[in-house]
């Protein structure tokens, strides 16, 4: 991996902000203004109209000054795009109709947006995403990195501030692809690198294996554990730059629990994680995929790149 090649390439310059004008949603507009104020990015606010309705009988399209949907939401961009947050940050509003997942991803590869941004209701059930299940969707297929802001996140207030920033890794090719970007914003907010795997706790036994001595199971996760930290420590390349010497940790909890949980007792700003490209015929969006959890969870942002 060219690691210097890779940090190089993590430059945020558009951001593209998904609005559906509720509080949830206004919070990540937050997150995201304070991410621009501190990398000098331009805002780009998007609302989605729904399409509009398949009729038998064509007809023509309803004037733009009789679409009080429209102009409604024309309203609701002009109230934000004036707020007294943006202070001196380049913003800029666009209202589109049509599918909303088809809609972004074409904002997204038309305005080389890099990085996209979202906010999460958390509800019960399948927790569904402010933008319904099309956001998960978008951090499936998007050609960009997307940061989710989940409902027990706290308000940035003046500025953006990261003390650790938590990369959560399964090993796998697409969790790593998410490490340039873990290292690029430690070293952009002068952040503390914490690699992370947690390690199934119910050690594999061989399939002859009937019982076991409790010395030898705990040897056993012993030696996975050492596993575990001897793969992350390998994950970063000699003579990567890094402004603050990184933290390994291996523990044993079910994926979601020990991700939510280490972020929150060291306090982390962020959590970076990969995500699985999503594959023809799986559905877009299921509630018991790890990343969807974890940012309905965490009390922090959540940074999901695609592998």
């Amino acid at each position: 991996m060219h690691m210097l090649a890779l940090e190089q390439a993590v430059v945020l310059r558009n951001l593209l902000v998904a609005t559906d004008f509720s509080e949830i949603s206004r919070h990540a507009l937050d997150y995201a203004a304070a991410l621009a104020r501190h990398s000098g990015a331009r805002i780009h606010l998007v609302h989605v109209l729904a399409p509009q309705p398949f009729l038998p009988v064509p007809m023509e399209p309803t004037p733009i000054e009789s679409d009080r949907l429209r102009q409604s939401a024309e309203r609701s961009l002009e109230e934000l795009a004036h707020r007294a947050e943006w202070g001196d940050v380049a913003h800029e509003t666009v209202l589109e109709r049509g599918p909303i997942a088809s809609v972004i991803s074409r904002l997204v590869a038309h305005r080389d947006i890099d990085l996209l941004v979202l906010g999460t209701h958390g509800r019960a059930g399948l927790k569904k995403l402010v933008l319904g299940s099309v956001a998960e969707e978008l951090f499936r297929s998007a050609f960009c990195p997307v940061m989710t802001v989940g409902p027990h996140v706290a308000a940035p207030g003046g500025g953006l501030e990261v003390a650790q920033v938590i990369f959560a890794t399964d090993f796998s090719s697409a969790s790593t692809a998410a490490l340039p970007y873990a290292i690029a914003m430690a070293n952009e907010y002068r952040a503390q690198l914490v690699l992370l795997h947690m390690v199934n706790p119910m050690p594999l036994m061989d399939s002859g294996t009937t019982w076991s001595l409790a010395a030898d199971v705990a040897e056993m996760r012993e030696e996975e554990r050492s596993a575990a930290l001897a793969r992350l420590r390998g994950l970063i390349p000699a003579g990567t730059r890094l402004l603050r010497t990184p933290d390994y940790v291996a523990g044993f909890d079910l994926p979601v629990d020990g991700i939510v949980q280490a972020a929150q007792r060291r306090n982390a700003g962020l959590i970076v994680m990969g995500v699985h490209r999503r594959s023809p015929g799986y559905p877009a969006h299921v509630p018991w995929t790890l990343a969807p959890q974890v940012v309905t969870r965490a009390h922090c942002p959540v940074l999901t790149v695609r592998g």
